[in-house]
């Protein structure tokens, strides 16, 4: 008997395509892309990637948080986040120049930062507001930063990644490669007139994903805290 030596397999964004119209009847089993069927893969890489966008406004998951930082303007109290952020998470650290101790920013609501009396005093950011639009994420530190030079670290949580070419592999460990097909499946079935796989396979997609989140969590003590204490996520109100 031999042990496999990787651990490592994934599945590409074709690969995973491939899978839905094989489930749906659209190609042969095995099949790939040709001349013949890429307007069904073509169809099949715009679904998928609808998939990924519902999947993130399921929940962010861990492999999705990443610290990043940026420097303050003296007088500057706003930063705008890259495109790929969705928000951010918990509390800011705040880190004088030269200083090896930070600050604890916590994050406020809408109402209470339109609440504030004076949003241009200065000093050391102990608050944020994270105002989220179409198009931007901006966050607002309270006080405005009295210094130049200052470092501001945050817990950005990003989206899924896209798939932009056939070769890409999904921006999830191989544990949600089910969950993609399943969730492709339910996008394609109509379109090809397969209605009945769309009610089968929707239950399989729900509870997958359920199973999947639920389980995606960090590991750890656990601590109980009165409702309320723990800032809101992004406070964004």
């Amino acid at each position: 008997m031999t042990i496999g030596a990787t651990t490592t397999f994934t599945e590409s964004r074709d690969d995973i395509i491939a899978e839905a119209l094989e489930t749906c009847g659209a190609i042969e089993p095995g099949g790939t892309r040709d001349a013949t069927n890429s307007n069904l893969f073509t169809m099949g890489e715009r679904a998928l990637n609808r998939v990924v966008k519902s999947i993130d406004a399921s929940g962010v998951h861990l492999w999705h948080y990443q610290r990043r930082t940026t420097t303050t303007t003296a007088g500057t109290a706003s930063f705008v986040v890259a495109s790929d952020v969705l928000g951010l998470d918990g509390p800011v650290r705040y880190t004088r120049s030269g200083a090896t101790a930070a600050l604890q920013a916590l994050p406020m609501s809408r109402d209470d930062y339109m609440a504030l009396a004076d949003r241009t005093t200065q000093g050391p950011s102990t608050r944020y507001y994270v105002e989220q639009l179409l198009t931007t994420t901006t966050v607002y530190l309270w006080p405005v930063p009295d210094a130049t030079g200052d470092t501001v670290e945050y817990t950005a949580c990003v989206r899924g990644a896209d798939f932009v070419t056939g070769a890409d592999t999904a921006d999830f460990w191989a544990e949600w490669l089910n969950c993609l097909v399943y969730g492709l499946v339910v996008e394609l079935a109509p379109k090809l007139s397969q209605s009945a796989l769309m009610d089968r396979f929707k239950p399989m997609f729900d509870r997958e994903l359920d199973k999947l989140v639920n389980s995606d969590n960090e590991r750890g003590p656990m601590t109980l805290v009165p409702y309320g204490a723990m800032g809101n996520f992004g406070g964004a109100g």
